[in-house]
């Protein structure tokens, strides 16, 4: 993913679907590109980047929350040290 972002075929309206194997973790973004879509097919997985203009709204919320959460609980792991 690091290859690909720093590509310079890729630009701010580029589109990357990305296959994976079950179990791999897939980075949020891509250099200017966001996690649109994350689909199961059976044991296969694809990631589909893309602008942000692209997100829909729902996803964005989601990933919004999941993002409070994390950075939530970073702050309860802070304190208890």
């Amino acid at each position: 993913m690091d290859q690909i972002s720093k590509s310079s075929i890729v630009g701010e309206n580029t589109f990357i679907l990305v296959e994976y194997p079950f179990r791999t973790d897939m980075l949020d973004s891509c250099g200017c590109l966001v996690k649109i879509s994350d689909r199961r097919f059976g044991r296969t997985h694809l990631a589909i980047y893309g602008p942000k203009w692209a997100l829909k709204k729902k996803y964005v919320e989601k990933t919004k929350r999941k993002q409070e959460k994390l950075d939530l609980l970073r702050e309860v792991e802070i304190s208890a040290s």
